[in-house]
């Protein structure tokens, strides 16, 4: 009598525990996470739950249905902890760790069970969430494991449910999702086709549901990614179109939800998007309005959260970008302000956490543009020293994952920076060395550049530049002679 009344004790402790988890989780959790100025109540949810779950987790072996419920907290916990497209706190590797918790119980009882489709959207959702941190850190190869075992599933449940409306929407996410690794690695068309096959699913959705705000938000954003990727492939008219259609439908979608984060964010992407069109068609002082109201809107969402690490990049991430169109409008000492306030932020989120490579490579390539800047403003050895600090960053990132498209790419154009550099200074001291020094990073740009246009790597907005920096080791070769 005592061990049974010792086994009920027992039972109901654990299930007490089992229901304070989920309550963190699924009532407290959902109710603070779009809500601005949460992020430190977000980092306690994180420490209490990682508790809870680690507990029940021993003792879940034999119970599927604890099984189920402990994957989907580990997922929760995730996306707290580093998900990329929503408020986190910056822990990319604690992300990674939950995540892989839940895709390993998920796994286990699908293999039991093949046929349970719900069971087969949690394995879908996790795959994919695995690999949107691994897409954002630059680990593309993994990124699409991942991302085409969500793809495969997805598929196999809309096949098996073809009129399941949320599962058609899912899809569609996914298929968005998948798109961005061909755009990070300079294949836009490839990324298109993606994207496309998105906006089609989703207009559908629209067409059935037209008061569906999150379809509708959804919709409007595949506009911005499909103009995007047509920028990077040089079709810069109709990008302006496609970037032009999502920013008026994301500016009806936030009239209509003005406090939700996610939307709000999506509005401040579409304005950063939008102006970047503008810059490459040359009308600066467009782009500079537009960024401008991208950084009001991440300085707003910042301001009501300062513990985000999203909401704290995004103000950097902004006040770069609109820098950078500033020094093409001609303003290069406001854009060289802004840069260096744009860089103390970068260095403190690498800082906060140094296994994040997007928060290095961030200070990089935000250390390019200085360079850059310093250029514009015809002192030469100052953009100099900043190439020469880029070069080691952007090694940094390499030797963390030597695959990173992005990185390859910037480090190679900051090599041709600093020949530029290195030439311009030949004009005012130390003629023949100066020049010496041009033509050896001119040729590794140029090595670099034609390696990454074997490998399938470089976008046709930078073909140009094999011709571009060929002349330029021309030309210095001569000079030498």
């Amino acid at each position: 009598r005592i061990a049974t009344a010792e086994k009920a004790k027992a039972e109901r402790r654990f299930n007490d525990v089992r229901s304070l988890a989920n309550s963190f989780l699924f009532e407290f959790g959902p109710m603070i996470e779009n809500i601005p100025g949460t992020t430190a109540a977000q980092e306690l949810l994180v420490k209490r739950a990682l508790e809870y779950l680690d507990r029940l987790a021993s003792e879940s072996e034999n119970d599927p249905g604890l099984q189920r419920e402990l994957a989907s907290a580990y997922e929760k916990v995730g996306d707290v902890q580093g998900n990329p497209y929503s408020p986190n706190i910056g822990d990319v590797k604690g992300a990674l760790l939950s995540y892989e918790k839940s895709r390993s119980i998920r796994a286990s009882m699908f293999e039991r069970t093949p046929e349970d489709l719900q069971l087969a959207g949690e394995l879908a959702t996790i795959h994919k969430l695995i690999a949107d941190v691994d897409s954002h850190g630059g680990d593309y190869d993994k990124a699409v494991g991942n991302y085409d075992k969500a793809l495969e599933i997805r598929e196999m449940i809309v096949a098996r449910s073809p009129q399941d409306f949320a599962a058609r929407a899912k899809l569609a996410e996914v298929l968005r999702s998948r798109g961005l690794i061909p755009f990070f690695e300079g294949d836009n068309k490839k990324a298109i086709e993606y994207y496309s096959r998105a906006r089609d699913i989703l207009e559908v959705l629209h067409r059935e549901d037209p008061a569906n705000l999150a379809i509708e938000h959804e919709f409007a954003f595949i506009f911005v990614s499909i103009g995007e990727a047509q920028g990077w492939d040089g079709e810069l008219k109709l990008a302006g179109e496609n970037l032009q259609k999502g920013l008026d439908m994301l500016l009806s979608v936030a009239g209509r939800a003005p406090d939700d984060r996610k939307v709000n964010r999506s509005l401040m992407l579409a304005y950063n998007k939008r102006a970047e069109n503008h810059v490459d068609v040359e009308e600066f002082r467009k782009g500079v309005e537009l960024y401008s109201k991208g950084v009001e809107i991440a300085e707003r969402l910042y301001r009501a959260d300062q513990k985000s690490f999203q909401a704290k990049r995004d103000v950097a991430m902004g006040y770069k970008k609109l820098a950078q169109a500033l020094d093409s409008a001609g303003e290069s000492k406001r854009s060289l302000e802004m840069l260096t306030r744009s860089m103390n932020t970068f260095n403190e989120l690498s800082s906060a956490d140094t296994n994040n490579a997007e928060a290095l490579y961030d200070v990089a390539n935000t250390r390019f543009s200085v360079g850059e800047t310093y250029l514009s403003l015809k002192d030469f050895d100052s953009a100099l020293e900043a190439f020469r600090t880029a070069n080691d960053e952007f090694g940094k990132v390499l030797s963390i994952n030597p695959e990173n498209i992005y990185a390859v790419r910037m480090s190679t154009f900051n090599l041709e920076r600093m020949g530029r550099a290195y030439q311009a200074l030949a004009a005012k001291r130390d003629r023949t060395a100066m020049l010496n020094n041009a033509l050896e990073n001119f040729r590794a740009a140029h090595a670099n550049l034609n390696k990454m246009k074997a490998d399938g790597n470089l976008g046709d907005i930078d073909l140009p530049a094999i011709a571009e920096t060929e002349g330029k080791i021309k030309a210095i070769e001569s000079l030498l002679r």
